[in-house]
């Protein structure tokens, strides 16, 4: 029997670090079967779907790993109808209560999957906002939050279907809880949201006093975590 955690090892190590570049208009959800191995040259994170399913964050969008064999679902972006498609890179999945994967881009951006249908679910904001304003996502006590280039926000998402298929509609609070540019977030219990802000600033935001808090400011923050009630701050 296949030792899924050795395979995916090997996956990782064998892998390079190649990015792809894309914009954000025209979806495209058609799966693509690769029987003999995984169809991209990047994997970014692994999610262990609540399917039994090994889940892998790509440069080619999103693929699934049986034990067997893979299962490749290529996140296809294009200009217009005359423009050349391209690929867009998915930086880590969360899969929420519904069955729903999130997925963070690379290169800026949010995209729902859903993995029964197999088909990629657009965003669409409830006003002016640009997708690849979103740089990083977390779901805290069943609350969604975006970390955009506008601050910190509080959304509210719902599944609907129109003319062009189904989207996620998605309706931001009036205002940022945290101003700035946030590029990082993590949570942590029911009330705790810890934020980079300018690629500087770690702060900590109390969702039930609404407070904010200064930790700390460095030279440059990269990225943040959240493990076993430690917060591990990533920086150069």
């Amino acid at each position: 029997m296949i030792n899924i955690r050795e395979v995916l090892l090997l996956i990782l190590l064998l892998y390079g670090t190649t990015l792809s570049y894309s914009s954000d208009s025209h979806w495209c959800s058609e799966p693509m079967v690769i029987k003999n191995g995984l169809n991209n040259n990047t994997v970014y994170n692994l999610c262990h779907g609540k399917d039994g399913f090994i889940w892998l964050s790509t440069d080619r969008g999103i693929s699934r790993y049986d034990g067997f064999r893979f299962r490749d679902y290529p996140l296809i972006l294009k200009v217009d109808s005359l423009s050349i498609p391209l690929t867009q890179a998915v930086v880590f999945l969360k899969e929420t209560s519904d069955g729903l994967f999130y997925a963070q881009l690379c290169q800026g951006g949010i995209v729902c999957f859903d993995k029964e249908k197999e088909k990629y679910l657009p965003f669409c904001f409830d006003r002016p906002f640009k997708l690849r304003d979103v740089l990083d996502f977390c779901w805290n006590d069943g609350v969604l939050y975006l970390a955009t280039s506008r601050g910190l926000f509080r959304a509210e998402v719902v599944r609907k279907g129109g003319d062009k298929g189904e989207f996620i509609s998605c309706t931001l609070g009036v205002e940022p809880l945290v101003k700035g540019k946030v590029t990082s977030l993590c949570a942590g219990g029911k009330t705790n949201l810890y934020v980079s802000v300018d690629r500087k600033k770690v702060l900590h935001y109390n969702t039930a006093t609404k407070k904010v808090s200064l930790i700390k400011e460095y030279d440059v923050v990269n990225r943040l975590f959240l493990q076993n009630g430690y917060l591990w701050i990533c920086r150069l």
